[in-house]
This record gives C-alpha cells, structure tokens and sequence, in this order.
C-alpha cells in the first residue's frame, strides 16, 4: 500500500489548499518522524510572499514522534 501525507505545496506562489504526497523513505542513517502539528514561522511567510522562488512543502516548525 502507497503511503501518502497531506501538507501544503507552494509552486510558482500559488499554494494548493493540501496536496497529497507520497511519504518519503528514509535513506541510511535518517528517521522517518510521524509529525504531530505543524506551524509555519516569518521565514515561512515570506517564501510564500515569493522570496528566493522556493517550491516546494513549506513549514518547518512541527512536533512529531
């Protein structure tokens, strides 16, 4: 069964309400954390806002075991 996670995709400045995603596997020597919450901070804002084009799954703030 593909394992998917839901999150918030920004892509040319336009964010999707959720997108589902596959759930990334993790390599040698890394953790696969289930995250609890999350949170987007200031620096999260402004790459929505456009800053340095970032695409991608924002948010870095979260709890997770």
């Amino acid at each position: 069964r593909l394992r998917r996670r839901r999150c918030l995709w920004l892509s040319h400045a336009a964010i999707p309400m959720s997108q589902d995603v596959p759930v990334p596997e993790p390599a040698d020597g890394e953790a696969l954390v289930r995250v609890l919450i999350s949170a987007v901070c200031a620096t999260d804002i402004e790459i929505m806002k456009g800053y340095m084009g970032f695409t991608g799954i924002v948010g870095h703030e979260f709890v997770g075991v």
